[in-house]
This record gives structure tokens, sequence and C-alpha cells, in this order.
């Protein structure tokens, strides 16, 4: 599938089926999921038109997700706190630490899944091997909120 945002891949598998390409989001290429439910006409549309919104609202919603996990690992008594990470260093059984500073400039985007209602979505931050090969996922509703979020890999 071409469209505005780049080219997509469809994935046929056993249980769902999703398209799979790189957009443009927020200057840089990014992995974009979304996944099409087959026995609904037009789910296909509804992921992409919510895709296209958030592509549009990058840099905004970029900054949000950013700063709104840098809050989801800080104490938020103590901000200014360094932020317990582990896995990163020579000896896994070892804590380590970083400045909420360091922390803000290591997390990334990762990926983006547009779910097949065209609603859901979920963002994937790259934590950097902060916390050995996990990531942070964070669930967007349909008005735009975050919903949920947690460490999964």
């Amino acid at each position: 599938m071409e469209n505005e945002l780049g080219s997509f891949k469809l994935i046929v598998c056993k249980n769902h089926s999703y398209y799979n390409g790189y957009a443009v989001w927020h200057g840089t290429e990014d992995k974009i999921l979304v996944t099409v439910n087959c026995d609904e006409n037009g789910s296909a549309d509804k992921g992409f038109k919510r895709l296209s919104e958030l592509v549009e609202n990058s840099a905004e919603l970029e900054k949000a997700l950013l700063d709104y996990t840098l809050k989801s690992f800080i104490d938020s008594d103590k901000p200014d706190e360094p932020i317990e990470i582990w896995g990163s260093g020579d000896d896994e059984d070892e804590a380590d630490t970083v400045s909420p500073e360091e922390f803000r400039k290591r997390v990334s985007m990762g990926f983006i899944c547009v779910e097949h209602d065209g609603e859901s979505v979920d963002i994937d931050i790259d934590l950097d091997g902060m916390f050995t090969d996990h990531a942070f996922m964070i669930f967007v509703d349909k008005d735009g909120d975050f919903s949920d979020n947690g460490i999964y890999g």
C-alpha cells in the first residue's frame, strides 16, 4: 500500500494482519505498524487516518511522550534524584543510576502501532539499554490521552 506517509507491506499472520513500513516521524524515519481486522472493511483506512493525525502533530506528541516517560521513572517527591536503572553495566545484579537529564537524552521513539479500530495506539519508547533489552510502552486512547504504560521485553 502506498499513501502520503510512505510504502507499507501487508503482513498476513494466523491471528492478525498488519501493514509494516516506515514513515517520517518528527524528522526521522521510524517503524510503523498498522494492524488491520480482516473481517472489517475499512479498518486499514481508519488506522492510516489516525496515523496521519499523529504524524501531523509528531513534534508536540513526541515531546509529550518523552516527558511522560521521564515522569514515569522519577520519584515525584524527589524529581532531581538519579533514576535507578538495571542491567546496564558489567554486573547485572548491581544497580546503577543516571540523572534525569541523562535519562531524557537517552530515551527515544521506538515504533508506533495503530490498532485496527483506528483509535488505540501503542507507542514503544526505546530505553537505550538502561533496562537490559526492555522498552517502555505507552498506550494512547482515542482522545489522545495516555491511558496506561509499562516496561516490557
